[in-house]
């Protein structure tokens, strides 16, 4: 697919895929910094928001873009932050970030600026905020080593978040992404992967061609040739695509694989990578708040990918009947993971064991061990725990050694 720039000059048109990915990261962002600045003793907190591709911030009919949307947040969400420490008696956050918009299109990066230009001088009327922009004029991964050292002079070493939101598919490379989740602590990447513009040119009769594009997002040449060997097409395509998904999500700690959904199918990988299991727990549970704006294939308990492509799986998007489907998965699997471990583990570990293996809203898993009649929650004083909402990690998930095989899981609440 080639790709056609998009022409800021005249006013870009914002697509529905973008209007979805804007409502992710807005509401992430938002959750970002509440999360972040949630202890009653914390007095500064310094974080990075990098936007590789960051446009001229601004689409037909004035829709912000992400550079607008960061700033926008930024302004409104330690004001607010800081309004509620007041009331309750604490002290107030002073807020230090920078940001580094880059774009390969000059004409985009000259008018980000204008449009940047507003939000910078209400930054520099708050006392408690410190909003530093820096911007690139260059492709992204040429501009990564330049970050990189721009972030370090600055001893930004955590809290530092990249939005690539990329046109196509290659112009982002694991390798970097990799980087950056073990170059920063506390580091989150969102990537744009236009899925549909890779498969439309895949073909397994040009085996050559079909090995150099693959071999660019980290699938191993063995597992193509035994697939195109055996599969039919219907069964290649849908093995390749999986493959892809399971490379990038070897990429980090904590990943989120999915799409963005549209009606003629997944066209967009809106990927979520962190190094922390909180972070992927709070963008599923976002994702939940805003159901159908993202989806998988597959199942919806644990293993969420592990399915066989040609006859298994179906659309996970989010929804409330979703979340009831996956609350009947977990109750079977959560059991099956325990006994995994032996027959205890702590809550810590168990999710950290997980996360990446479901697409499950954070309290239908913690229901789910509290109303299934073979496990018991522990607490560190040997307590059992009565309500999902006061499980904490550093509880014990146990395994009765008397177990019911039974039943059919109750309806969720």
């Amino acid at each position: 697919m080639v790709h056609v720039p998009y022409k800021w000059v005249d006013g870009a048109v914002l697509g529905e895929h973008s209007k979805k990915k804007h409502q992710v990261l807005r509401r992430y962002i938002s959750e970002y910094l509440n999360i972040r600045c949630s202890m009653p003793q914390q007095s500064r907190f310094r974080f990075a928001i990098i936007d590789g591709f960051a446009g001229a911030g601004a689409y037909q009919g004035g829709e912000p873009g992400s550079p607008l949307i960061f700033l926008e947040l930024l302004l409104e969400q330690t004001q607010e932050i800081n309004v509620r420490r007041t009331a309750s008696g604490m002290a107030e956050i002073q807020f230090e970030c920078l940001f580094i918009f880059n774009d390969l299109n000059r004409d985009a990066i000259e008018i980000l600026k204008q449009n940047v230009s507003p939000f910078q001088n209400r930054c520099n009327q708050r006392h408690d905020l410190s909003a530093k922009i820096s911007f690139m004029n260059e492709e992204f991964e040429t501009a990564y080593p330049n970050i990189k050292k721009h972030l370090a002079a600055l001893k930004l070493t955590r809290n530092v978040f990249f939005n690539l939101d990329q046109c196509g598919n290659s112009w982002v490379s694991r390798s970097t992404i990799v980087d950056i989740l073990t170059t920063y602590q506390s580091s989150e990447v969102l990537l744009n992967f236009a899925a549909q513009s890779m498969f439309t040119y895949l073909s397994r009769n040009n085996p050559v061609a079909l090995k150099k594009t693959l071999k660019q997002h980290g699938v191993d040449e063995q597992q193509v040739e035994e697939i195109s060997r055996v599969a039919s097409k219907r069964e290649w395509r849908a093995a390749i695509e999986k493959l892809v998904f399971e490379s990038y999500r070897r990429c980090g700690p904590y990943v989120s694989p999915f799409a963005i959904n549209n009606p003629d199918g997944w066209l967009y990988w809106l990927l979520h990578f962190a190094n922390e299991p909180k972070a992927r727990q709070v963008y599923n549970d976002l994702l939940h708040e805003n159901s159908g704006v993202q989806g998988h294939y597959g199942r919806s308990g644990l293993n969420m990918l592990t399915y066989d492509p040609s006859n298994e799986g179906q659309d996970y998007l989010f929804t409330d009947t979703d979340r009831q489907r996956a609350y009947e998965e977990l109750f079977y699997d959560i059991p099956r993971v325990v006994s995994e471990f032996g027959d205890a583990v702590s809550i810590g570990d168990f999710i950290r064991g997980v996360s990446n293996e479901t697409p499950s809203h954070s309290m239908d898993m913690a229901q789910a061990m509290i109303d299934n009649p073979d496990l018991s929650v522990r607490t560190e004083n040997g307590g059992e725990r009565r309500s999902a909402s006061g499980i904490r990690s550093t509880d014990t998930l146990i395994l009765k050694p008397q177990r019911s095989f039974l039943l059919m899981p109750p309806l969720k609440q």
